[in-house]
């Protein structure tokens, strides 16, 4: 998308004679989507009406037809697949968080509040995906709650990254220069997971909005596990508002 517009692209030329390359999965329907990587997706303007307050008010100026994304970040068609998915289908499958986390944003960006709240409801119900995505994808949300609904919900710490499950069970720090690296976001344990950031790859820490990493942080130093967490990361982001 253009700047900081939230408005679809609708000044593009008209649809070339050959159409771009279509996805096998969205083929009928009365309005045209192309993603910003030139992939074609019809579907039901209806369904995009009911899921977005954004693309309904453009609908209702300009009349439909097709509208052109153009986002390389968050609006490829991977990205819209999965909107699709969500908003037509009810369902997503496991996710990476890469992935997530692009749909999140496009959920905020064009206002879809329902889908927005399956979208939660899909990542925390599935535990492949990991209590960790659940509330980095809160924080892109936007969502406190959730996110303390996520601390809430794994009640006992994991310190260090832990080569087995004994060592994790231990509740005992790990030694680094002898344990095996595991994935926090990936394993799940009989204990947990892990909210300590500073274990995580930086690419997840970049993810996450600075006020939900620094209420967090503060949060795990004070007090680590379950309501407690829940409780010290509200105190913590009721702190951020209005600065």
């Amino acid at each position: 998308m253009d700047g900081d517009s939230n408005q679809p692209h609708t000044d593009a030329p008209a649809l070339p004679s050959e159409e771009p390359p279509q996805s096998t999965s969205w083929t009928e329907g009365n309005l045209a989507i192309v993603s910003s990587d030139n992939f074609l997706f019809k579907v039901p303007d209806y369904y995009i009406r009911a899921a977005s307050v954004v693309f309904c008010n453009w609908m209702d100026e300009v009349g439909g037809g097709y509208l052109v994304l153009v986002d390389d970040t968050n609006e490829t068609s991977e990205t819209v697949s999965l909107f699709l998915d969500l908003v037509v289908n009810g369902h997503l499958g496991t996710r990476d968080l890469a992935e997530l986390v692009a749909l999140a944003h496009f959920l905020q960006r064009y206002e879809c509040p329902k889908a927005t709240k399956m979208l939660c409801a899909e990542v925390y119900r599935q535990e492949s995906t990991g209590e960790v995505r659940s509330f980095i994808v809160g924080a892109v949300l936007g969502d406190d709650k959730f996110c303390a609904d996520v601390l809430w919900g794994y009640p006992l710490p994991m310190w260090g990254r832990a080569a087995t499950d004994t060592a994790v069970n231990t509740g005992a720090p790990v030694n680094p220069s002898t344990a095996a690296a595991v994935d926090p976001v990936e394993t799940r344990t009989s204990t947990g997971c892990h909210f300590d950031t500073h274990t995580w790859p930086l690419s997840w820490v970049e993810t996450l909005p600075t006020k939900y990493r620094w209420a967090l942080d503060r949060a795990w130093h004070v007090a680590g596990h379950g309501g407690q967490l829940a409780g010290e990361f509200r105190k913590r982001l009721q702190e951020t508002k209005g600065k």
